[in-house]
């Protein structure tokens, strides 16, 4: 693969570039920097990447559409909004998919395919190479706001967020949902996607599928004072650099301390039960729904996605065969 790169923000097209070629310098040579959209003639494949935003994306590939060839493949790294939405911006819709890299990409194996209702079979085809190729795994699933992986995180952060607004630790919530075998809990999560991100996404959410969606003040009142993540240093918590481990930051609880509501006593395992049990909800939704083949295809999402322990078989399997039943 030969790679192209253009980022709007020329201070970071260096640091994609080594980021892309981190641990093998022989890459280097296949990875070119490019200084605007005009540079992207002659691909076979754009890849957009930016913020999650409907009327941004679709004012960018009415731009990139000017410029490469009616052969050129389209993708769209949208979390959550339809392809169908961003594919009426085009003449040529069924050269577009959806392509979801779960975050953080480098470790995360899961890519989202997402056939929109106008995308060719030969288009979802060659993104399911280009996954493979990467060395990825690639999933198709339906064109349904949030698709897969983000439908079963909204309820997981939904409820994140409430616990926080009754006085529980963020470290606590994070470390039962590491305890339970995530790889990062809830908190932790939404740091490395992006706060802003997320809250976009939530956006997207109210607008398409409301009932999934508990309005919360806390995202908002982060991004309003730039607490947008990792990508910032500083969300949730504070990290010393991008791939340093988080840190406590009182900061946060003077921003909480605003959005409190009575506190509660919860043990561990009616932590593990407001989030996950949400979480298994929602995905037998999406799969009544038919937006993957079958269970199995949820489950490698949650995996493969989400972190959810893959000990426990993924977030169907575990509801349906392993949860255990309190007696209260």
């Amino acid at each position: 693969l030969k790679l192209r790169v253009f980022d709007a923000d020329e201070r970071r097209i260096t640091a994609l570039v080594d980021d892309l070629v981190a641990g093998n310098e022989s890459y280097r040579d296949q990875v070119t920097a490019i200084d605007g959209l005009t540079g992207l003639a002659g691909c076979d494949l754009v890849v957009e990447a930016i913020v999650e935003k409907l009327s941004v994306k679709r004012s960018l590939f009415e731009r990139v559409c000017k410029i490469v060839g009616p052969q050129t493949f389209l993708a769209t790294n949208t979390s959550t909004i339809p392809v169908s939405d961003i594919a009426d911006a085009l003449n040529h819709p069924e050269r577009l998919v959806g392509l979801h890299f779960c975050c953080p990409v480098e470790p995360m194996r899961l890519v989202e395919i997402i056939a929109g209702p106008e995308t060719s079979d030969l288009t979802t085809n060659v993104a399911i190479d280009f996954v493979r190729r990467m060395r990825k795994t690639p999933v198709v699933v339906g064109d349904h706001p949030g698709f897969v992986v983000n439908r079963m995180l909204a309820p997981f952060f939904n409820h994140a967020l409430e616990l926080l607004q009754h006085n529980i630790d963020p470290r606590r919530i994070d470390q039962v949902m590491r305890d339970f075998g995530f790889a990062v809990g809830p908190l932790e999560m939404i740091d490395f996607i992006g706060v802003d991100t997320i809250m976009y996404g939530g956006e997207t959410f109210l607008r398409t599928l409301p009932d999934l969606i508990i309005l919360n003040p806390v995202l908002p009142a982060l991004v309003k004072r730039n607490r947008n993540g990792r990508k910032v240093n500083l969300g949730f918590y504070r990290y010393a650099s991008f791939d340093a481990p988080p840190e406590f930051d009182p900061g946060l609880t003077v921003i909480l301390d605003k959005y409190q509501r009575d506190p509660i006593i919860i043990s561990d395992v009616e932590i593990q039960e407001r989030l996950l049990d949400p979480m298994a909800s929602e995905s037998a939704k999406i799969l009544a729904d038919k937006e993957v083949h079958d269970s199995r295809d949820i489950d490698l999402c949650s995996i493969l996605g989400t972190t959810f322990p893959k000990t426990k078989g993924g977030v169907l399997f575990w509801a349906n065969e392993l949860r255990p039943v309190r007696a209260d």
